[in-house]
């Protein structure tokens, strides 16, 4: 990726670090993310809109480079100067990200509900499984998590017609970690559900003392239904049988995850808890 940026950029390094599917260097002071990515035109174009009404809002993305021919997408590729200083992501920030609200109409119409886009993707994969996979760890374990996504997202189809543009917000495609090089990323920004970013968040830092006192005042709308299956929804498994089945990747994480089959259950009893519900009856607490 070095030898692209030049080529595009006009800019040579000698340091820098890979980062997901980028590299990451510092120049005058700041760092850059130079990023492969799969969006087009129009998706950019949508994008710096919304990024000069977050300005307004004194909000601030990282900020696009243009390459060499003054375009923002450089086939493909784009370069973002780093604005924010720091590593790890407060609350107060996370907070104060899913309350911005009323933004244009074209950025609304990329909004597509959980269970669309679940129903469809368990679908795909069930496809993918029944045509590619001779794999015993994919076959012995995609019954039992098809189940919980499958009750989850029906739950959650009982609420759907309760949803409205008021509980829509800025959040995040993926929160892998909670660092600013993500949070603030344009790429990383989408249109959801207010509580879906407290979910990633809740999800990955497993802080449930958070979750716990959001709980208390939350009111018992689409939102609140919508955070209970977020959490409950086993993701990160379809997540990684996607990239075994479709990128060749190894065997090994889904391995890891399955192995904590046990903590999952009593994870999905505890959420179960602390929403008030009883979803997954015939599921026991491992002690």
């Amino acid at each position: 990726m070095k030898e692209l940026l030049k080529e595009k950029y006009k800019i040579e390094i000698d340091n820098y670090y890979a980062y997901k599917d980028g590299i990451i260097f510092f120049l005058d002071g700041f760092r850059y993310y130079f990023v492969k990515h799969d969006y087009d035109d129009e998706f950019f174009k949508i994008l710096v809109e919304l990024i000069q009404e977050l300005k307004i809002k004194k909000v601030y993305l990282h900020e696009f480079v243009l390459d060499k021919w003054g375009k923002i997408n450089s086939d493909g590729y784009c370069l973002m100067k780093i604005l924010t200083f720091g590593n790890e992501i407060t609350e107060y920030e996370m907070k104060r990200f899913y309350e911005l609200r009323n933004f244009n109409d074209e950025f609304y119409k990329q909004y597509v509900s959980l269970t669309e886009l679940w129903y469809k993707k368990l679908d795909y994969l069930e496809y993918q499984v029944s045509e590619l996979s001779n794999k015993m760890i994919i076959n012995n374990s995609i019954d039992f998590y098809l189940g919980i996504a499958e009750e989850i997202l029906q739950f959650l189809s009982n609420y759907n017609n309760a949803s409205s543009n008021s509980y829509l917000s800025l959040a995040h495609r993926k929160l892998e970690n909670f660092n600013v090089i993500d949070f603030y990323n344009p790429l990383n920004i989408i249109i959801d559900i207010y509580t879906r970013d407290l979910g990633l968040y809740v999800k990955n830092s497993c802080d449930y003392e958070y979750l716990y006192h959001f709980l208390q005042n939350a009111p018992h709308d689409y939102t609140y239904y919508y955070l209970y299956a977020r959490l409950i929804l086993p993701s990160d498994y379809f997540n990684l049988l996607e990239d075994i089945l479709l990128d060749n990747k190894k065997e090994r994480e889904l391995s890891i995850y399955i192995n904590k089959y046990c903590e999952y259950e009593d994870y999905i009893k505890c959420i179960d808890e602390m929403f008030g519900f009883s979803l997954f009856p015939w599921i026991k607490k491992s002690n």
